[in-house]
Protein backbone atom coordinates (compact mmCIF):
# COMPACT_ATOMS: atom_id res chain seq x y z
CA UNK A 1 0.00 0.00 0.00
CA UNK A 2 1.35 3.38 -0.97
CA UNK A 3 1.54 6.28 1.46
CA UNK A 4 -1.06 8.46 -0.32
CA UNK A 5 -3.54 5.52 -0.30
CA UNK A 6 -3.10 5.14 3.45
CA UNK A 7 -3.48 8.89 3.92
CA UNK A 8 -6.71 8.92 1.83
CA UNK A 9 -8.11 6.02 3.85
CA UNK A 10 -7.40 7.78 7.15
CA UNK A 11 -9.12 10.96 5.99
CA UNK A 12 -12.21 9.12 4.74
CA UNK A 13 -12.77 7.21 7.99
CA UNK A 14 -15.15 8.91 10.38
CA UNK A 15 -13.62 9.60 13.78
CA UNK A 16 -15.66 8.37 16.69
CA UNK A 17 -16.19 10.99 19.38
CA UNK A 18 -14.28 10.53 22.60
CA UNK A 19 -16.08 9.85 25.84
CA UNK A 20 -16.23 12.95 28.02
CA UNK A 21 -13.78 12.89 30.96
CA UNK A 22 -12.01 9.78 29.67
CA UNK A 23 -8.23 9.47 29.95
CA UNK A 24 -7.95 9.89 26.16
CA UNK A 25 -10.05 13.06 26.10
CA UNK A 26 -7.99 14.52 28.97
CA UNK A 27 -4.75 13.78 27.09
CA UNK A 28 -6.18 15.43 23.97
CA UNK A 29 -7.07 18.56 25.99
CA UNK A 30 -3.59 18.59 27.57
CA UNK A 31 -2.01 18.42 24.10
CA UNK A 32 -4.19 21.34 22.97
CA UNK A 33 -3.16 23.44 25.99
CA UNK A 34 0.52 22.62 25.40
CA UNK A 35 0.21 23.70 21.76
CA UNK A 36 -1.50 26.96 22.85
CA UNK A 37 1.28 27.58 25.37
CA UNK A 38 3.95 26.92 22.75
CA UNK A 39 2.32 29.34 20.31
CA UNK A 40 1.99 31.98 23.02
CA UNK A 41 5.62 31.48 24.07
CA UNK A 42 6.81 31.79 20.49
CA UNK A 43 4.74 34.92 19.88
CA UNK A 44 5.96 36.66 23.06
CA UNK A 45 9.36 35.14 23.91
CA UNK A 46 10.72 38.17 25.78
CA UNK A 47 7.71 38.34 28.10
CA UNK A 48 7.75 34.60 28.74
CA UNK A 49 11.46 34.64 29.62
CA UNK A 50 10.99 37.67 31.88
CA UNK A 51 7.74 36.71 33.67
CA UNK A 52 7.13 33.04 32.92
CA UNK A 53 4.14 31.78 30.96
CA UNK A 54 1.37 32.66 33.44
CA UNK A 55 3.10 35.89 34.46
CA UNK A 56 3.26 36.99 30.81
CA UNK A 57 -0.46 36.32 30.40
CA UNK A 58 -1.24 38.30 33.57
CA UNK A 59 1.00 41.15 32.37
CA UNK A 60 -0.84 41.33 29.04
CA UNK A 61 -4.24 41.20 30.80
CA UNK A 62 -3.25 44.07 33.13
CA UNK A 63 -1.94 46.05 30.15
CA UNK A 64 -5.23 45.54 28.27
CA UNK A 65 -7.25 46.67 31.31
CA UNK A 66 -5.08 49.80 31.67
CA UNK A 67 -5.55 50.63 27.98
CA UNK A 68 -9.32 50.16 28.28
CA UNK A 69 -9.44 52.54 31.28
CA UNK A 70 -7.47 55.12 29.27
CA UNK A 71 -9.89 54.80 26.36
CA UNK A 72 -12.86 55.19 28.72
CA UNK A 73 -11.33 58.42 30.04
CA UNK A 74 -10.73 59.59 26.48
CA UNK A 75 -14.38 58.90 25.56
CA UNK A 76 -15.47 60.80 28.66
CA UNK A 77 -13.22 63.76 27.80
CA UNK A 78 -14.63 63.82 24.26
CA UNK A 79 -18.09 63.88 25.87
CA UNK A 80 -19.22 60.69 24.13
CA UNK A 81 -20.07 58.90 27.36
CA UNK A 82 -21.11 59.93 30.82
CA UNK A 83 -19.94 58.00 33.86
CA UNK A 84 -21.53 58.20 37.29
CA UNK A 85 -20.67 56.43 40.49
CA UNK A 86 -23.84 55.18 42.18
CA UNK A 87 -23.56 53.19 45.41
CA UNK A 88 -19.95 52.24 44.73
CA UNK A 89 -20.55 51.09 41.14
CA UNK A 90 -19.78 52.97 37.93
CA UNK A 91 -22.65 53.41 35.48
CA UNK A 92 -21.94 54.46 31.91
CA UNK A 93 -24.35 55.98 29.39
CA UNK A 94 -24.07 57.58 25.97
CA UNK A 95 -24.23 61.28 25.38
CA UNK A 96 -26.11 62.40 22.26
CA UNK A 97 -22.91 62.57 20.21
CA UNK A 98 -21.75 59.25 21.68
CA UNK A 99 -24.96 57.53 20.63
CA UNK A 100 -24.59 58.96 17.13
CA UNK A 101 -21.01 57.63 16.96
CA UNK A 102 -22.17 54.24 18.29
CA UNK A 103 -24.74 53.98 15.50
CA UNK A 104 -22.11 55.05 12.96
CA UNK A 105 -19.76 52.30 14.16
CA UNK A 106 -22.56 49.71 13.96
CA UNK A 107 -23.46 50.82 10.44
CA UNK A 108 -19.84 50.48 9.28
CA UNK A 109 -19.96 46.79 10.19
CA UNK A 110 -23.54 46.22 8.94
CA UNK A 111 -24.27 43.41 6.51
CA UNK A 112 -24.54 44.27 2.84
CA UNK A 113 -27.98 43.92 1.32
CA UNK A 114 -28.44 41.48 -1.57
CA UNK A 115 -27.63 42.84 -5.02
CA UNK A 116 -30.43 45.07 -6.24
CA UNK A 117 -31.72 45.99 -2.76
CA UNK A 118 -31.21 49.33 -1.06
CA UNK A 119 -31.98 51.00 2.23
CA UNK A 120 -33.79 54.25 1.41
CA UNK A 121 -34.30 57.20 3.73
CA UNK A 122 -36.71 59.92 2.74
CA UNK A 123 -37.37 63.00 4.82
CA UNK A 124 -39.60 66.03 4.60
CA UNK A 125 -38.39 68.60 7.10
CA UNK A 126 -40.11 72.00 7.09
CA UNK A 127 -38.28 74.95 5.53
CA UNK A 128 -37.99 76.75 8.89
CA UNK A 129 -35.87 73.79 10.16
CA UNK A 130 -32.99 74.26 7.67
CA UNK A 131 -30.26 73.52 10.25
CA UNK A 132 -31.93 70.25 11.15
CA UNK A 133 -32.18 69.27 7.48
CA UNK A 134 -28.48 69.94 6.95
CA UNK A 135 -27.64 67.97 10.10
CA UNK A 136 -29.67 64.99 8.85
CA UNK A 137 -27.80 65.13 5.54
CA UNK A 138 -24.43 65.15 7.34
CA UNK A 139 -25.47 62.18 9.48
CA UNK A 140 -26.67 60.18 6.47
CA UNK A 141 -23.44 60.90 4.61
CA UNK A 142 -21.46 59.75 7.67
CA UNK A 143 -23.48 56.52 7.79
CA UNK A 144 -22.51 55.72 4.20
CA UNK A 145 -25.61 56.93 2.38
CA UNK A 146 -25.47 58.65 -0.98
CA UNK A 147 -27.88 61.28 -2.16
CA UNK A 148 -30.41 60.41 -4.86
CA UNK A 149 -32.50 63.56 -4.46
CA UNK A 150 -32.25 66.43 -1.96
CA UNK A 151 -34.37 64.53 0.56
CA UNK A 152 -33.93 60.91 -0.62
CA UNK A 153 -30.81 58.97 0.31
CA UNK A 154 -29.80 55.34 -0.28
CA UNK A 155 -27.30 52.84 1.06
CA UNK A 156 -26.39 49.27 0.06
CA UNK A 157 -25.96 48.12 3.69
CA UNK A 158 -28.72 46.90 5.97
CA UNK A 159 -28.72 49.87 8.35
CA UNK A 160 -32.46 50.52 8.48
CA UNK A 161 -32.79 49.53 12.17
CA UNK A 162 -29.80 51.67 13.16
CA UNK A 163 -31.08 54.72 11.31
CA UNK A 164 -34.55 54.26 12.81
CA UNK A 165 -33.08 54.11 16.34
CA UNK A 166 -30.93 57.16 15.73
CA UNK A 167 -33.68 59.28 14.22
CA UNK A 168 -36.27 58.33 16.85
CA UNK A 169 -33.89 59.20 19.69
CA UNK A 170 -32.22 62.26 18.18
CA UNK A 171 -35.13 63.87 16.34
CA UNK A 172 -38.49 63.66 18.05
CA UNK A 173 -40.47 64.25 14.83
CA UNK A 174 -40.80 60.67 13.51
CA UNK A 175 -43.40 61.74 10.94
CA UNK A 176 -40.70 63.67 9.05
CA UNK A 177 -38.71 60.50 8.24
CA UNK A 178 -39.49 57.33 6.31
CA UNK A 179 -37.09 54.38 6.04
CA UNK A 180 -37.56 51.66 3.41
CA UNK A 181 -35.87 48.52 2.20
CA UNK A 182 -36.38 48.71 -1.56
CA UNK A 183 -35.46 46.82 -4.71
CA UNK A 184 -33.97 48.52 -7.75
CA UNK A 185 -35.76 47.95 -11.02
Amino acid sequence: MKFHELDDRLISEEARPLRPHSRTSKILVDIGKAIEDAHFGLSRPGLVVRFGLEGAREFLNRKEMRLRRQELKRLEQRKMIQRKKIEGEYWTSFSKSGFEEYIAQLSINADKLPVGQLCLVSFDIPENQKRLRNKVRRILKRLGFRQIHRSVWCCSSNVSNYVAKLFSSKFKADNWFKIYLASEL
